[in-house]
């Protein structure tokens, strides 16, 4: 086997000029040992083989052609779209500013509405606090106008306290057990 490799070397060396010993390569050629009709179908093999890849080839080469194109395409839709979202974020501004500016009426007016609540409730509790301290400016003036009468109670204060929301109930009991 190693003075095969020799022998073809040589034969290489002499045909395409002197290579040093080592390297290799595709050697083209009939070899010495070889029949023809052996070779020519090899060569029949290697043709076919040749077509099989250019057919698969040319399909990916077109492709490749147009990668550029469709990459252009793809680069222009990208824009396209980059510039749809500057317009819609701005028109959201927009619209954010606008709701903002309509709320600030209606926040000041619950605000104004909701001091208004209090102000109503601050009413109320200092009107209640009249009415109980009245109540008891009244129990008093009652009670300090018993003690002067001294024939009883007067007949009349009863029926007028009987009804009135302003006595509270305790004092309408008292009455009435008198």
């Amino acid at each position: 086997m190693a003075n095969t490799i020799r022998k073809l070397e040589q034969a290489a060396g002499e045909k395409g000029g002197q290579k040093a010993a080592g390297e290799g390569g595709i050697i083209i050629g009939k070899k010495k040992g070889e029949a023809a009709p052996q070779s020519r179908t090899d060569i029949i093999k290697l043709r076919s083989a040749i077509q099989t890849l250019c057919q698969s080839c040319n399909p990916l080469g077109r492709c490749l052609e147009y990668v550029h194109e469709d990459l252009e395409a793809m680069a222009k839709e990208l824009e396209q779209w980059k510039a749809l979202r500057r317009r819609k974020m701005a028109e959201l501004a927009e619209e954010e500013a606008k709701t903002e500016a309509s709320l600030f009426g209606l926040q000041q007016e619950l605000a104004m509405a909701e001091q208004d609540v209090a102000d109503k409730r601050a009413q109320i509790r200092f009107f209640k606090a009249s009415v109980v301290k009245n109540d008891g400016a009244v129990e008093k003036l009652l009670a300090s106008g018993q003690r002067r009468v001294r024939g009883g109670p007067r007949a009349d204060i009863p029926d007028l306290c009987a009804n009135s929301p302003f006595v509270p109930k305790f004092s309408r009991v008292l009455w009435a057990k008198r």
